[in-house]
């Protein structure tokens, strides 16, 4: 026989909690009524408003990219504090003659982080969002094998439904590869300027 907690039990125990919180900081009872029961709605209808918000901001971005139809992606998987697969998606539209980028979604990859869980939350969004990946003129990855990968990375997956889709590299990554290459060199490099421009600035004092 399984066990089925509802609402109304898990409201129920969350009093308990705030009524022994009450008992051990030896306050009365009616604190509860007076305070606590007032704030919890104050915290409950804002977070309501903000959701509500949130969800109204995601309608009409995904109607801009549905007028517009063609648009591009910016995607990358990280992990968050608690050691768990974010993946992150931003989008990339013409919008008045101005290119516009904007947060579309942050999905947590609940089992593994292969190139097919990504690609199956990526296309599961578009398809809720009435959005086809057909519409997916590029896009910008950090290069990881997850998502480059060549036979099972989510590029390879989404260039079989748009075999036009450019792929790019993200330049901030570009530039954090090429420190990394460089090392030893590129710090003397820096080094050698520091110096030059210090000799420069102590001639300048001593002649002024």
């Amino acid at each position: 026989m399984i066990k089925r907690v509802t609402i109304s039990d898990k409201a129920l125990e969350a009093s308990f909690k705030v009524a022994e919180l009450i008992a051990k900081n030896m306050n009365s009872h009616v604190i509860g009524e007076k305070l606590i029961r007032p704030a919890c709605l104050v915290m409950v209808e804002t977070i309501r408003r903000i959701n509500e918000m949130a969800d109204d901001i995601n309608d009409i971005v995904l109607e801009k990219i549905k007028n517009q139809k063609l648009f591009s992606l910016q995607i990358d998987e990280s992990t968050d504090r608690t050691s768990k697969a974010q993946l992150l998606d931003f989008g990339r539209f013409v919008d008045n003659s101005n290119i516009v980028e904007q947060f579309l979604f942050c999905k947590e990859l609940k089992s593994t982080t292969t190139g097919k869980d990504i690609f199956d939350v990526v296309n599961n969004f578009f398809e809720k969002s009435g959005l086809s990946l057909n519409y997916c003129c590029g896009v910008c990855t950090d290069g990881a094998p997850s998502i480059t990968g060549k036979y099972k990375g989510f590029v390879t997956l989404a260039k079989i439904k748009n075999p036009a889709m450019i792929i790019t590299h993200c330049f901030i990554h570009r530039e954090a590869l090429v420190a990394k290459t460089l090392g030893e060199k590129m710090l003397k490099v820096l080094n050698d300027a520091i110096k030059i421009v210090n000799y420069i600035k102590n001639i300048e004092n001593k002649d002024s």
